[in-house]
C-alpha cells in the first residue's frame, strides 16, 4: 500500500492511497477465495474519524480467472460498511472476489486498487488513527495486513456556513413552474446537511415542492456520493401536491483547506422546483432552511404572490427515454420491471402519459411509479387505468426549471408475468412516453428451476410494551415481512382480532397501516383492495378486527436495491374509557398473515389492563423501548401573520402541537387562557393528526361515547381541546417547525380582539398542552366595527337529514336551510323573517332555527352561541318566526364555501295538511328574498322510519341532591329521552304521579321542554317549543283516584319525531346531542301518606310502536315546618266584577267572576267540607239562581244564605286540593230587601271573604281531621253602591247666617233667609284680592245635596264665579263644587251629598267695585238632620262698612300733624290693620296688630287713642310708640275725643270723607290732592 504515510492528521485532509496485490498461482482444485478489505481504526479508543472515500480496483491481472461473472474491473462494487450506523461516513469498504485461481504463469496476476482517506470534521487532538488494508485468502489462512498510522493535529474550530437567494419568484400565475435558487458556503470539513422546504403558514395546497437538487458543488468538496440521500417528500392535506420536501445528505466533505466562507470551492448552488395550485390567489409564503449536522445555519421565508390568471403551459415535447431492466432473474409469477430515465431538455415541458402493453397473453403491465422527479417542477398526479389490456397512467406534466443542462427523471415501469410461463422464453413489451416509444424491450424468463421459498415474517411491539396497561391507551404491533422472488402468485391477507374474555368490553382497532412497501413489490403496489373493519360480535359497538386483502404477490429480484421485497405493517389497537364492571380484564391482541388462506405467521400478546383508575396516564410518559430519547415534553408554537391589530378585527393563528415520539400522555390543549378578557375565541378545530398519532381523533363529525377527543368552549372566552390519552408511535426526532407532518397535532384557531380602552395596548395570547406554554403579545390598537351590508343572496335548500329522503310528509318535522353568501366587507346584523304567507289556509309551525354550516370567512359567528340566539322575545305573529344574529366577514379562505352560513328553519305541520305549501324569507336588512314550495306527502305510518327503530332509552336527570317537595310546592322534574342516530319514529309520553286511598300523593301539573345545557339535534324539542301548542297534551285524573280536579297523569303525543343532526351539520355531534329533556311539573299534596322523609316515584314511559321504555324519579316529602304556617291552608278567592269604578243603584245586578285556590304559602288542601263565606252589608245579595262553578257536574252552586245582622252568603264545597281551580260566576243585587240608606251619596260597600274547612292533622294542629279552621285570609271586594237622594229644605234661623261684609245695616246676610225684596249685600271694593263669603251653619250635622241663590239685577250685578266650601267645625273648610258663571237663579247641586254642619259661599270675583251684588234669598235642600239637639249659632261676625269699628277709618292728630288709618285684612277679614304717617310725607309706620281699631283724637292731650282686640284702650303721641292706659281712664277724656270717620264700602259714587287736608273715597286717601293711600292695594301685604 502506497501513497499515505504516516504523519499528521487535520480535519478535511485527504490521502490518496494505492493497493497492489501480488496473488502468487493458485490451481483450479484449490478452492481459493480472495477477500480484500480497506479499513480505518482508531488506535486510542476515540470514536472513528477517517472516511474511507472511492475504493476501486483499476485493473485485474490477465493471468487471474474469477468464478464470480460481476467481477471486473472497474466495475466492481465493494460492500460498503458505515460507522456506527451513521450514513454517509465509510469505516470498511470489502470486495468479496470469490473463487480465483491463476492460468498459466504468474507473470501478471497483479491486482492494482486505489482509495483515499479524509478526515473528518471532529477529529480529537493528538489521538491516532490507522488506516489499513488486508487480503484476506480462504484455506490458505493467509492475511496480509498493511498499514499507515497518523496523528491528529487537530484544533477546536468554529467552522462557518452562510447562504443568500440567488432567484426567486415574486409572482407566478396559477399552475406556473418556477423554482428558488440559493447559494450555499459551508467550510465544514465534512457535515450533514438537510434542506427543508414547507409552507409555513399551513397545510394548506399552495405550492407543489419539487425535489431540492444540488447542481453545483465547489472544487472543495471530495467524496461526494449523492446515490445515498434521502428524499422525502410529504402531501399536503388535500393529497393534490407536496407541501412539504425534505433532504437529506448524509455526509458531505470539503478538504479545502483555506475554510474561507466566501470561496466558491466551499459553495453549494441548490435549485428547488416549485409550481403555484390553483384557488389560492393572493401572497403566500414558502419556507426554506438549511441545517448543517443539527444545527440550522440559514433560513429564508419566501413570499411569492400567485395570481387568478391561470398560466398558459407550454405545449408539451417529447422526451428522450431509455430502458434498463432492473429485474434479471424473472421466474413464472414475479415481476419484471423496467426503470426508465427520461430526459426533459433545458425549460421543456414533457407530459408524463404512459402507455405499457404487451402483445403475451402471459406478461401484463401492473402499474407505473415515478421514482425521482428531478428537477422538474410538476404537478403530482397518479391516474391509472386498464383499457383493453392497455396499462394507462397519467404522471402529469414535468417542466424542467434549469435553464441550462436537461434534467433525468426516474419512472419504474412493472409488469406480471404468469406463473405457468416456461423457462427460457422470451417475450416483448411495449412502453410508450407521450408519444415516445420505447423500442427493443424484451426479457427471458430465468433457465433454471427455483424453490418456492418461504415468507418470512417478524412481530415487535412498537413501543410501551408494558404488560399491563390503562384505559384510554393504545398497544402497537408491526409486522415485518419478506417475500422472496420466487414466492409468486400467491394470495395475500392479514387478520386483526383480539380476544377479550369479556364480551361486553369494546374494544377497538383505530389503525392498520401497509408501509415501506418495497420496490419489488410492485402487484402490492397496485392493489385497490382496502381493509374492511368489522365487529368480532353483536355485543361490540366498535371495529374491533379486521381482513384485509393484500392482493397477489408478485415479486422482483431488483439488483442493488436493498429491502426491495419488504413489506412493514403497523397494527394499532385502543382500549377505549367505557363501564368496566372488572378491575382487572385480560387482553390478547393478535395478528394473523395468510398465504393462500393458510396461516402463515401469527403473533399475540397477553396484556393486563388495570381498570381500577378509568382514565388512561395524565402525564407524559417515555417509552421503553426508545433508549435514545431523553424528551418528553411536547413543542407547541402558534403562527400569526400580523400581531398588529385593531379593536373588534379578527386574528387568525395557526397552531402546531408536535409531540415527542415513543411517548404518552394525556393531553389538553387550552387555547387564549390568560387574555383577560380582551381576546375572545370564536372558532377553534384541529386541521391535521399526524399518521404517527394513529388514534388521536379531530372532534368533529359524530364524536361517538368511546372517542375521547373532545371541544369545549369556555365563557372566559378560552377553549379547550381534551384529546384523551395519545401515543406518538413515531421513531424519529420531531422537526421544530411550523409544519404539520406525521408528528403534530395542528389546530387553527380565530380570535375577536377588543380594545381595553381608546390606547394601544399589548394583550397577551397564552395557549398550552402538557404543562408546555407559550405566549405571544398582540399589539392591539382602538378601532370599531363599521357597519356595511351588501345582498347576501339567500336560496333555500332542503336537508337530507335522515338517509337521502327528500320527501316532506305531512305531521313530521322538515328542516330546509337557506344559505346566505356573505360577501367580504360585511360587517352587519342579519334578520331573517321565515313566514309562511299562505297561513290562514295552510298552516304550519316553526319549531327550531339554527345555524349549522359557517364558512372560515365568517369565524366569529360562534357556532355555540349563535344556536342561544332565539326568536324575538315579544310575542310573534301567527306563521312567522324571526332570527337575528351578527355576521362578520373575515378574508381567510377564497374557497366560495368559506363565505356561506347556512340557517336551518325546522317547520312541523298538522297530519291533516296535504298539497302544497309555501315558505319564504326576508332579510330584513337588505329586502333580499327567497321563497320555497314543498309537496306534502301522506306517509306510510307502518313503514316510515322502520330503519331507525333501534334501542332508545328514557332517563332521570342526575342532580347532587335529590329532588324534595314540601305540600303545595310545585317544582319541575326533568328527565331525558334519547333517541338512536338518524331517527325518525312514533314517541308518545307518559307522566304518572303515585296516589293512595284514592287521593293523589303528588300531582301532576304541566309539562315543557327544558332549555339543556347541551344542544339538541331532535326536531321541535327546544324551549322555545310550546308542547301543549304544538303536541297534543292530555292531562287527566286515572281512575287510580276519586277526588274532583286532582291529576295523576300527563301524556304528550309526539306523533313522529325525528332526528334533526344539527351539530353533525355543525360539524362536532356527540351522542348527547341525540336526547332531549322534558320537564313534567308535579306538585306536593299534604295525602296522610305524605309523612315526613316519605319518598315516592314520578314515572316516565315512553313508547314508540310497541317498544316501551320506562324510569322513575325519586322525590323526597319534608314536611320539618314549625308552627301553624307550615301545616295550615291558605284557600284565597279572588274575583273581579264588571266595573270597579261604576256606581250601582238599587236593582242593579253586579256579575262577579272568580277563581278559589290555594295561595303558595298554603300547605294543607281542604279534604272535607269547606265553606266559602261572604260577608257583606245587608244591601247587596247573592242571587242564587245566577251561581255557576266548574266544581260540579251540574255546574250549580251550593249556595247557603243566612240572615243576620251582617247578612252572610256561603257556598259550600267537599274538598279543595292544592290542584282545584275552582271558578265562580254568579250576581250580586243591589238593594234586594229594600234596606238601602238615602241620601248617603257613593257607598263603598265592601264585600268580605273567607274560607273555612277541614284538613288533615299533622303535629297536632288541627285538633283533628274534622276541626273546622280558617283556612286562607279575608279577601274583599269593593264595590261603590249609590244611596237615593235626599230634597228636604232646610228650614234656617236668623243667627245661623254670617257674612265677611255688609253694606249698610239694611244689607245684613240674614236678608237671604226670606224670599223678598231684601238683599245681603258685601261692601264694594276695588282690587283683585277681596272675597266676600257667607256662611250658613245648619247647627247639625247633615247631608247638603242642593243649594238655590237667587240674586237681585235691579241696581246690581252678577258675579262671575261663585265656590261652595263645607266645614264641620268652621274653622277648616273643604272645597266641594264651583259656579262658573253665576246666573240670577243659581243651582249647585252636590253628588255626592256633603256631610256637613256648615256651608260657605265665597263670591270668588266681581266685578272691580262699578257695582254692588245683592242676593235676594238662599235655600238648602238634603237630608233631614236627625233628632240630636243643636248646636248654638255662631256669632254674627259680620262687618258692616258703615261702622268705624268694624271697617276701615281715618283720624288726625293735628296737634303732632300725623294722620291714621285702619283697614280690614283681606286674608284674614277678622283682622285690621293701622298705619300712621306724618304729614307732609309717605313714610308708613304699620302700628301693632292687636289694635283693634282707632277711637280718635283729643287736641287737649295732643294724643291719638285706641281699642284693642281685647277691649283694652291705648293711646300713642308720635304715631310710633303705642302706650297701655289704665282702667278706666279713657272715660275722664271720652268726651273731648274727636272719633274716627269710617270710609263705608260704597260704589266709586260714594261721597268723600274730609278730615283736615285728608280726603278719602272708593279709591283712596290723597293729601291736598296728592294720593297717598291706595285702599285697592292698601293692606296686601299685611
Amino acid at each position: 500500500m502506497t501513497g499515505g504515510s504516516d504523519g499528521t492528521l487535520v480535519p478535511g485532509q485527504l490521502i490518496d492511497f494505492s493497493l497492489s496485490i501480488d496473488v502468487p498461482q493458485i490451481s483450479g482444485d484449490s478452492d481459493v477465495d480472495l477477500r480484500v478489505e480497506i479499513f480505518e481504526m482508531p488506535l486510542n479508543n476515540t470514536a472513528p474519524n477517517i472516511h474511507i472515500c472511492g475504493p476501486e480496483i483499476l485493473s485485474l491481472g490477465s493471468d487471474l480467472q474469477f468464478s464470480n461473472a460481476s467481477v471486473s474491473a472497474p466495475d466492481a462494487s465493494p460492500q460498503i460498511i458505515h460507522a456506527n450506523g451513521n450514513l454517509g461516513h465509510v469505516s470498511k469498504a470489502i470486495f468479496d472476489l470469490g473463487p480465483v485461481e491463476t492460468v498459466a504463469d504468474t507473470s501478471d496476476s497483479t491486482i492494482q486498487m486505489k482509495f483515499s482517506a479524509l478526515a473528518l470534521r471532529h477529529l480529537i487532538g493528538n489521538s491516532e488513527h490507522a488506516v489499513l488494508s488486508g487480503v484476506a485468502v480462504k484455506d490458505y489462512s493467509t492475511i496480509i495486513i498493511n498499514k499507515a498510522t497518523f496523528t491528529a493535529n487537530a484544533e477546536l474550530v468554529q467552522f462557518d456556513a452562510t447562504a443568500n437567494v440567488e432567484f426567486s419568484p415574486s409572482n407566478l400565475m396559477t399552475n406556473e413552474p418556477s423554482s428558488l435558487d440559493i447559494k450555499l458556503h459551508a467550510t465544514h470539513p465534512s457535515f450533514k446537511m438537510v434542506i427543508k422546504v414547507f409552507n409555513p403558514n399551513g397545510f394548506d395546497a399552495l405550492f407543489n415542492i419539487g425535489k431540492p437538487t444540488i447542481v453545483n458543488l465547489g472544487s472543495g468538496y471530495a467524496c461526494a456520493d449523492l446515490s445515498d440521500w434521502e428524499y422525502k417528500p410529504t402531501f399536503s392535506r388535500t393529497k393534490n401536491n407536496y407541501g412539504k420536501v425534505t433532504l437529506l445528505a448524509p455526509m458531505l466533505f470539503n478538504v479545502d483547506q483555506n475554510r474561507n466562507v466566501e470561496d466558491d470551492a466551499n459553495s453549494i448552488d441548490i435549485k428547488i422546483p416549485v409550481t403555484a395550485m390553483p384557488n389560492y390567489a393572493g401572497p403566500q409564503t414558502l419556507a426554506v432552511g438549511v441545517m448543517l449536522d443539527e444545527v440550522e445555519v440559514w433560513s429564508n421565508i419566501f413570499t411569492i404572490n400567485i395570481g387568478e390568471e391561470e398560466y398558459p403551459a407550454p405545449s408539451p415535447v417529447q422526451p428522450t427515454v431509455s430502458a434498463k431492466l432492473i429485474t434479471p432473474h424473472i421466474y413464472g409469477g414475479s415481476a419484471v420491471i423496467y426503470e426508465l430515465t427520461i430526459s426533459v431538455d433545458p425549460e421543456k415541458t414533457v407530459h408524463l402519459l404512459i402507455e405499457a402493453k404487451t402483445s403475451s397473453d402471459d406478461v401484463s403491465a401492473v402499474t407505473a411509479e415515478l421514482i425521482d422527479s428531478g428537477l422538474c417542477a410538476i404537478l403530482p398526479v397518479h391516474q391509472q387505468s386498464e383499457n383493453g389490456g392497455v396499462l394507462l397512467v397519467d404522471l402529469g406534466k414535468c417542466t424542467n426549471i434549469d435553464s441550462s443542462k436537461s434534467t433525468d427523471l426516474k419512472v419504474n415501469i412493472a409488469f406480471h408475468v404468469s406463473k405457468d410461463i416456461g423457462q427460457s422464453e422470451t417475450r416483448d413489451v411495449d412502453i410508450k412516453i407521450s408519444e415516445t416509444e420505447v423500442t427493443g424491450l424484451q426479457f427471458t424468463t430465468y433457465d433454471k428451476s427455483y424453490d418456492i421459498g418461504e415468507v418470512t415474517a417478524m412481530g415487535s411491539s412498537l413501543g410501551f410494551s408494558e404488560y399491563e396497561v390503562l384505559p384510554d391507551t393504545e398497544i402497537g404491533f408491526k409486522i415485518d415481512v419478506t417475500i422472496p422472488p420466487t414466492v409468486n402468485d400467491v394470495s395475500m391477507s392479514i387478520e386483526a382480532y383480539t380476544n377479550v374474555l369479556l364480551s361486553d368490553v369494546q374494544f377497538q382497532i383505530c389503525s392498520i397501516s401497509v408501509q415501506n412497501i418495497g420496490s419489488a413489490l410492485p402487484c402490492m403496489k397496485s392493489s385497490s383492495s382496502s381493509s374492511v373493519h368489522n365487529k368480532s360480535s353483536s355485543t361490540k359497538e366498535l371495529e374491533d378486527m379486521i381482513k384485509w386483502d393484500l392482493g397477489q404477490s408478485c415479486p422482483g429480484s431488483i439488483l442493488g436495491y436493498s429491502n426491495s421485497n419488504d413489506l412493514s405493517i403497523k397494527f394499532i389497537y385502543r382500549v377505549p374509557n367505557q363501564e368496566f364492571t372488572h378491575s382487572k380484564l385480560n387482553i390478547i391482541p393478535a395478528i394473523g398473515f395468510y398465504l393462500n388462506q393458510e396461516s402463515l405467521f401469527a403473533a399475540s400478546q397477553n396484556i393486563t389492563l388495570n381498570t381500577e383508575d378509568v382514565l388512561g396516564s395524565t402525564t407524559v410518559q417515555l417509552s421503553s423501548n426508545n433508549y435514545a430519547l431523553t424528551k418528553t415534553k411536547p413543542h407547541i408554537v402558534a403562527y400569526v401573520k400580523d400581531m398588529d391589530v385593531e379593536s373588534k378585527d379578527i386574528a387568525v393563528l395557526k397552531v402546531i402541537v408536535k409531540i415527542q415520539p415513543q411517548t404518552r400522555g394525556h393531553f389538553i390543549y387550552k387555547f387564549n387562557t390568560k387574555s383577560e378578557g380582551f381576546l375572545s375565541t370564536c372558532r377553534l378545530r384541529v386541521t391535521h393528526i399526524g399518521s404517527n398519532i394513529p388514534c388521536g381523533k379531530e372532534p368533529t363529525g359524530y364524536v361517538d361515547k368511546y372517542s375521547s377527543a373532545r371541544l369545549n368552549y369556555i365563557e372566559d372566552g378560552s377553549a379547550e381541546i381534551d384529546f384523551g390519552v395519545l401515543t406518538n408511535w413515531g421513531e424519529h426526532e420531531i422537526n421544530y417547525d411550523l409544519y404539520p407532518d406525521e408528528d403534530a397535532i395542528e389546530l387553527l384557531g380565530f380570535l375577536r380582539v377588543t380594545s381595553p380602552d381608546s390606547t394601544t395596548k399589548e394583550v397577551r395570547f397564552v395557549h398550552e398542552i402538557a404543562s408546555t406554554q407559550q405566549q405571544k403579545l398582540f399589539n392591539v390598537k382602538p378601532g370599531s366595527l363599521t357597519n356595511y351590508t351588501s345582498n347576501l343572496n339567500p336560496v333555500f335548500e332542503e336537508i337530507l337529514e335522515v338517509s337521502n329522503d327528500t320527501r316532506t310528509y305531512s305531521g313530521i318535522p322538515k328542516i330546509i336551510g337557506l344559505k346566505l353568501d356573505v360577501p367580504a366587507g360585511f360587517s352587519n346584523q342579519i334578520t331573517i323573517l321565515f313566514k309562511n304567507p299562505d297561513f290562514e289556509t295552510k298552516e304550519y309551525g316553526f319549531c327550531d332555527v339554527n345555524v349549522t354550516k359557517v364558512g372560515d370567512n365568517i369565524p366569529c359567528l360562534n357556532l355555540d352561541s349563535a344556536n342561544q340566539i332565539e326568536s324575538n322575545e315579544q310575542d310573534e305573529p301567527e306563521g312567522q318566526i324571526s332570527y337575528s344574529l351578527y355576521a362578520q366577514h373575515y378574508e381567510y379562505s377564497q374557497k366560495m364555501d368559506e363565505n356561506y352560513i347556512l340557517v336551518e328553519v325546522t317547520i312541523l305541520t298538522s297530519s291533516e295538511t296535504t298539497g302544497d305549501i309555501s315558505l319564504e324569507a326576508l332579510i330584513e336588512e337588505t329586502q333580499e328574498t327567497a321563497s320555497i314550495t314543498l309537496n306534502l306527502e301522506t306517509p306510510d305510518l307502518a313503514t316510515l322510519g322502520r330503519e331507525s327503530d333501534e334501542t332508545f332509552d328514557v332517563s332521570y336527570v342526575e342532580t347532587a341532591s335529590q329532588y324534595t317537595v314540601i305540600p303545595s310546592q310545585k317544582i319541575w322534574i326533568p328527565f331525558t329521552v334519547s333517541l338512536p342516530r338518524f331517527a325518525q319514529m312514533p314517541l308518545i309520553l307518559g307522566f304518572l304521579s303515585p296516589s293512595h286511598y284514592g287521593r293523589a300523593i303528588l300531582t301532576v301539573e304541566d309539562v315543557r321542554f327544558k332549555r339543556s345545557d347541551v344542544l339538541s339535534n331532535i326536531c321541535c324539542t327546544g324551549p322555545k317549543v310550546d308542547a301543549k301548542s304544538v303536541y297534543e297534551v292530555t292531562n287527566a285524573p286515572t281512575t287510580n283516584i276519586s277526588t274532583f280536579m286532582q291529576k295523576d297523569y300527563i301524556e304528550i303525543n309526539m306523533g313522529y319525531v325525528k332526528n334533526g343532526h344539527y351539530t353533525l351539520r355543525q360539524g362536532y355531534e356527540l351522542d348527547d346531542h341525540s336526547k332531549f329533556e322534558i320537564e313534567v311539573l308535579i306538585q306536593g299534596t299534604d295525602h296522610q301518606s305524605a309523612a315526613q322523609g316519605s319518598e315516592f316515584p314520578i314515572s316516565l314511559a315512553v313508547k314508540s310502536r310497541d317498544i316501551i321504555a320506562v324510569t322513575s324519579q325519586s322525590i323526597l316529602i319534608s314536611r320539618d315546618g314549625t308552627g301553624i304556617d307550615a301545616k295550615r291552608s291558605v284557600i284565597i278567592y279572588e274575583s273581579v266584577t264588571d266595573d270597579l269604578e261604576a256606581e250601582f243603584v238599587s236593582g242593579d245586578k253586579i256579575f262577579f267572576t272568580g277563581v278559589l285556590s290555594h295561595s303558595i304559602e298554603s300547605r294543607a288542601e281542604a279534604h272535607g267540607m269547606a265553606r266559602l263565606v261572604f260577608l257583606m252589608p245587608r244591601w247587596l245579595t247573592i242571587d242564587t239562581s245566577s251561581c255557576s262553578t266548574n266544581y260540579s257536574l251540574s255546574g250549580e252552586c251550593k249556595v247557603v244564605s243566612t240572615n243576620d245582622d251582617r247578612q252572610s252568603n256561603v257556598i259550600e264545597f267537599y274538598g279543595i286540593y292544592f290542584s282545584s281551580y275552582i271558578s265562580l260566576n254568579f250576581s250580586i243585587v243591589v238593594n234586594e230587601l229594600n234596606v238601602l240608606p238615602a241620601g248617603l251619596g257613593i257607598m263603598d260597600s265592601a264585600i268580605v271573604s273567607f274560607v273555612q274547612c277541614t284538613m288533615s292533622s299533622f303535629s297536632g294542629y288541627p285538633d283533628s281531621d274534622e276541626t273546622p279552621v280558617l283556612c286562607g285570609r279575608y279577601e274583599h271586594n269593593s264595590i261603590k253602591v249609590k244611596s237615593p237622594a235626599c230634597n228636604h229644605r232646610f228650614e234656617l234661623n236668623e243667627c245661623s247666617v254670617t257674612a265677611s261684609t255688609a253694606i249698610s245695616e239694611d244689607a245684613m246676610p240674614g236678608n237671604v233667609l226670606t224670599d223678598d225684596e231684601t238683599v245681603w249685600t258685601p261692601a264694594v271694593r276695588s282690587g283683585k284680592v277681596w272675597r266676600e263669603e257667607i256662611i250658613f251653619d245648619f247647627q247639625k250635622m247633615t247631608r247638603v245635596s242642593k243649594v238655590q241663590i237667587t240674586f237681585s239685577t235691579i241696581g246690581y250685578v252678577l258675579p262671575n264665579k261663585l265656590s261652595f266650601m263645607s266645614s264641620t267645625s268652621g274653622k277648616y273648610w273643604k272645597s266641594v263644587s264651583v259656579v262658573e258663571e253665576a246666573e240670577a237663579q243659581t243651582i249647585a247641586t252636590f253628588d255626592p251629598a256633603v256631610y256637613t254642619r256648615m256651608m260657605k259661599i265665597v263670591i270668588e270675583n266681581q266685578k272691580d267695585g262699578q257695582n254692588k251684588i245683592g242676593i235676594k234669598h238662599v235655600s238648602w235642600e238634603g237630608c233631614p238632620p236627625d233628632s240630636s239637639e243643636s248646636m248654638p249659632c255662631l256669632a254674627d261676625q259680620t262687618r258692616v262698612s258703615t261702622k268705624a269699628a268694624k271697617y276701615r277709618h281715618i283720624a288726625f292728630d293735628s296737634y303732632n300733624l300725623i294722620f291714621y288709618f285702619c283697614d280690614i285684612n283681606p286674608f284674614l277679614m277678622k283682622d285690621t290693620i293701622c298705619y300712621s304717617i306724618i304729614q307732609g310725607t309717605k313714610n308708613y309706620v304699620e302700628l301693632p296688630h292687636y289694635i283693634a281699631y282707632i277711637h280718635g283724637f283729643n287736641p287737649n292731650s295732643g294724643r291719638m287713642y285706641f281699642k284693642d282686640k281685647t277691649g283694652v284702650d291705648l293711646s300713642s303721641k308720635d304715631g310710633k310708640r303705642i302706650e297701655l292706659m289704665k282702667t278706666g281712664e279713657i272715660d275722664n277724656i271720652i268726651g273731648d275725643i274727636e272719633p274716627a270717620e269710617v270710609v263705608p264700602g260704597q260704589p266709586t259714587d260714594m261721597d268723600p270723607v274730609v278730615i283736615g287736608d285728608y280726603t278719602a273715597d272708593y279709591n283712596g286717601v290723597t293729601y291736598m290732592g296728592e294720593s297717598i293711600v291706595q285702599w285697592s292695594s292698601c293692606c296686601e301685604s299685611a
